[in-house]
């Protein structure tokens, strides 16, 4: 039955989710079960008291199943003859259990008049009281103490200065007469009297003094004293406490029942819930009091009705899944209740009833398109779900509506509050694959408007906004190399792929630029907006700066997916960059243009590269490493391979100032033969001054195992065929003992290039 507050409310609204009272399933099954139950009642009350079964009764069945409901439609039944009151164990797990269940139980009698008038109670040390119900309980729980007190009065400082002005007074009065001459004059007599009354006036000063210092020293603490108030004691006190025990709890349920009896009232029902929820220990301790006080003889007008989980209940005795556990359980059952009543679960046809029911409680007609197939994926995921679990989830999708209005399609909050953990666990993932509809594919599309309204649901934003977020996501996650992200997976399946894309890469940190290279360079999808996005990563990639002269793999990805315009835009910034190095290498400076040159031939790029290419004019020793890094390239792949690789990239030097710096580095420095061959046929330059100096190194004899090699090869090619054999040589003794300090090295002499020199000296000697 709907409250008045809910037949005000409009749709959608929450449902109740305490029992009821009502049977809601097709079959009346839990109706049944009540008035059978109910008859077994009132059937055991009516029989003689030594006929009748223990007052307590089990209701079997799993969480959820309605035992709840059946306790509260038996309490119809037998409303006219019995009081239910239910104890819910789980709630009051904390307490302690006896006295937990007095105190409630009483004050709720006391409060619906069922334990009225007085009572009677007996006094510790012997004897009874004639209390009210509410007084004996107060005595009942109420911490009980004896105390025995021993006080041993103390002597104040005032006494203590009262006594002595008492005894002094008369013995100064005594003096003062004593020294009083016969024939007195005034002053003696002023004198007799201040030595009589010295002792107040010394106390009155002390007085005085005390005061200052502590104002409690007035006339009411002087008045204490001559009225013989004592204001301090020293006490001794023994305590003794009682709590409820066994006996007691017994004795106050007897005098219930007692009570209940002699005034007519209803009988009373006690219905201990939630009692498989409690822990082990919990669980056994309340399980002995319910067995102790209602299993054995009873109350005659107490019952007892004990829901509970036999699975559950099993947790307290072991593992649940033990077979031994199990039949532990069993007996344990067996020896508390006379009787077990099972409530069944539903059945198919009442789990869609009882839904459908739920369902138009909760949104009324305004949901009834969308109703069945909530229903059917309901039970399709949740095959064995109990009646609170529908409630729950429905009351779930209420929440969801009520926040989101008509904004989303009923279908799809019902699917999201369904597989809440599935998505919740990687919303990326489950939201773009729908791998999270599992079971209900065939019912549920994971189309767009799905997609972009469970985005909004997970992350709480406007389902516009929440269109491109979980792919958006995922985008991100391909860029910083998240683990199972492959960036093709939804390029070709998702229809915002290439606006996503865009937009990520418009956001992205331009830190990133490398990871997004690295990424889309794996992406196998073409279009004229992937274009626009590769166009604009170039531009980003271009206003970077190099950090050393070389031909970069991002580059390299970048040229493969530009149009041609792009590309031979790129690649000329590129060039710039490289020939403007601020720590310009020779050596660097041709391996990276040669690499791009290849890059070019080898990709089939529409790019002229050779017309980008700038004369440029270096020192001689980067002239040299640039000389020397075109010597160790392999030129096949070019259509003239026979032109010399060092003059495909204008790279030159002043001649002069290449062949001061060769020949300072005689005699022990040089060894660039290679140099002086690779431009011996370059008639830009020339090296007399080389040869002047190899001249005077052999004229000298300064020529060594180390640089013969080097020295005599440059000197055959810059000496002129008139000059033949070379008019300077060494003599033989010195070619005689080079040999020997080559065989002593352990030299190879083929090897260390100096065979062919040292026999053409011997063939110039010869000639």
């Amino acid at each position: 039955m709907e409250t008045k507050l809910q037949s005000k409310q409009q749709y959608p609204r929450f449902i109740q989710n305490k029992p009821c009272g009502i049977d809601k399933f097709d079959g009346g099954s839990q109706e049944r079960l009540a008035k059978t139950i109910a008859r077994h009642f009132c059937q055991n009350d009516s029989l003689d008291e030594e006929c009748t079964l223990p007052r307590i009764i089990g209701i079997e069945g799993i969480w959820g199943s309605g035992k709840s409901n059946v306790v509260k439609m038996l309490e119809r039944e037998l409303s006219d003859d019995y009081y239910f009151f239910e104890y819910d164990a789980w709630g009051h797990q904390e307490d302690l259990q006896r006295r937990s269940i007095l105190e409630l139980l009483t004050s709720k009698l006391i409060d619906d008049g069922i334990l009225s008038g007085n009572a009677t109670i007996k006094v510790k040390g012997g004897g009874t009281k004639t209390v009210s119900w509410s007084e004996k309980l107060k005595y009942l729980l109420a911490r009980k103490t004896e105390t025995v007190t021993e006080k041993y009065p103390l002597i104040s400082n005032g006494m203590v200065a009262a006594f002595l002005v008492a005894v002094l007074t008369p013995i100064f009065t005594f003096i003062a007469y004593a020294v009083k001459p016969t024939p007195t004059t005034w002053w003696f007599s002023l004198l007799s009297i201040i030595i009589a009354a010295l002792p107040v006036l010394i106390a009155l000063c002390v007085w005085k003094w005390a005061y200052s210092k502590d104002h409690k020293y007035g006339w009411s603490y002087m008045l204490a004293i001559y009225q013989d108030k004592v204001e301090k004691d020293v006490c001794y006190e023994t305590l003794s406490e009682d709590e409820p025990t066994v006996y007691e709890f017994k004795t106050w349920m007897q005098d219930i029942s007692d009570f209940i009896k002699e005034k007519g009232q209803r009988k009373l029902v006690l219905v201990f819930d939630n009692m498989d929820r409690l822990p082990a220990e919990k669980v056994k301790e309340l399980w002995s009091s319910i067995h102790t006080f209602f299993a054995d003889s009873g109350f005659e007008n107490v019952w007892a009705v004990i829901p509970f989980d036999e699975t559950h209940l099993a947790c307290a005795f072991g593992d649940e899944t033990d077979e031994q556990t199990k039949q532990l359980t069993k007996y344990f059952i067996n020896k508390t209740f006379p009787i077990v009543y099972r409530v069944a679960p539903p059945v198919i046809t009442d789990y869609r009833s009882i839904f459908n029911k739920l369902f138009v409680e909760a949104f009324g007609e305004t949901e009834n398109e969308a109703k069945e197939t909530i229903n059917r994926i309901f039970r399709l995921v949740n095959p064995n779900a109990n009646v609170r679990e529908i409630i729950s989830y429905i009351n779930e999708m209420v929440a969801l509506k009520q926040e989101w209005c008509n904004e989303i399609l009923m279908i799809n909050i019902a699917l999201f509050c369904l597989k809440k953990t599935d998505i919740l666990a990687n919303p990326v993932e489950q939201i773009l694959s729908g791998d999270y509809l599992n079971g209900i594919q065939t019912i549920i599309n994971n189309d767009l408007q799905t997609q972009r309204e469970i985005a909004a649901l997970v992350y709480g934003v406007d389902v516009e906004d929440a269109r491109q977020i979980p792919l958006k996501k995922y985008i991100e996650g391909c860029i910083n190399g998240e683990e199972d992200h492959d960036i093709n997976q939804y390029a070709e399946t998702n229809k915002q792929f290439d606006t996503v894309l865009e937009e990520v890469i418009q956001c992205m940190d331009n830190a990133l630029i490398d990871k997004i290279i690295h990424c889309l360079h794996k992406l196998t999808r073409k279009s004229d907006v992937i274009l626009r996005v590769w166009q604009r990563i170039a531009q980003l990639k271009l206003k970077e700066s190099i950090e050393k002269q070389v031909f970069p793999v991002e580059y390299q990805e970048l040229l493969l997916h530009l149009d041609t315009e792009s590309q031979n835009h790129v690649i000329a910034q590129l060039y710039k960059k490289i020939v403007r190095f601020n720590d310009f290498n020779g050596g660097d400076y041709f391996k990276t243009l040669d690499a791009i040159d290849r890059f070019i031939a080898q990709n089939k790029l529409a790019c002229d590269f050779t017309s980008l290419i700038e004369a440029k004019t270096v020192k001689p020793n980067t002239f040299i490493d640039y000389i020397q890094a075109a010597n160790a390239t392999d030129a096949a792949y070019r259509d003239n391979a026979t032109t010399k690789a060092y003059k495909y990239y204008q790279v030159a030097t002043n001649s002069e100032a290449l062949d001061n710096y060769l020949a300072n580095l005689l005699p022990d420095n040089f060894d660039h033969a290679d140099i002086v061959k690779t431009l011996k046929d370059n008639s830009t330059y020339t090296f007399p001054t080389l040869l002047q100096a190899i001249t005077n190194c052999i004229d000298e004899q300064n020529v060594n195992k180390d640089n013969i090699g080097a020295i005599f090869t440059t000197y055959r090619l810059l000496a002129s065929d008139e000059e033949r054999p070379l008019p300077v040589t060494l003599d033989s003794t010195y070619i005689n003992q080079l040999h020997s300090e080559l065989e002593t090295d352990g030299r190879n002499i083929k090897e260390s290039g100096y065979c062919t020199s040292l026999i053409m000296v011997d063939l110039f000697i010869s000639n």
